[in-house]
């Protein structure tokens, strides 16, 4: 997967929309210095990011494997796009969470918004 041109598409796109996300996952972990094997890409957005972001990946040719309210999951048939991962928060979730990121370097340097390691941490222990 070419993490860093998916990357720079999906957060263009809500940047576009001007939406909250955060980069989350293995690639936030390695933000940290901590490294972790990932094959995926994986955000936090806003809720109210979800149809649209939903309908603008589908637009680039992304499968959804699957659509909750929380979460949603996204696969592409060209390897180089590979898997998306997404958890939408909203109210004081979200209100927490995007106050206290940090700006770090993620996939080939490019400067993303992380969540920090305590919220990181919770969304792990939510995830299980």
């Amino acid at each position: 997967m070419e993490f860093a041109r998916v990357l720079r598409e999906i957060t263009e796109y809500l940047d576009s929309q001007s939406q909250r996300y955060a980069l989350i996952g293995g690639h936030a972990l390695a933000a940290y210095g901590l490294s972790r094997s990932t094959l995926d890409l994986d955000l936090v957005v806003g809720s109210d990011a979800q149809t649209g972001l939903v309908a603008f990946l589908e637009g680039l040719g992304y499968e959804t494997l699957h659509r909750s309210s929380g979460y949603s999951n996204h696969l592409h048939p060209e390897a180089d796009r590979g898997r998306v991962d997404f958890v939408y928060v909203r109210g004081e979730t979200a209100q927490q969470l995007f106050a206290s990121v940090e700006h770090r370097h993620g996939p080939a340097g490019i400067e993303i918004a992380v969540p920090s390691p305590e919220h990181l941490a919770a969304m792990k222990v939510l995830a299980m």
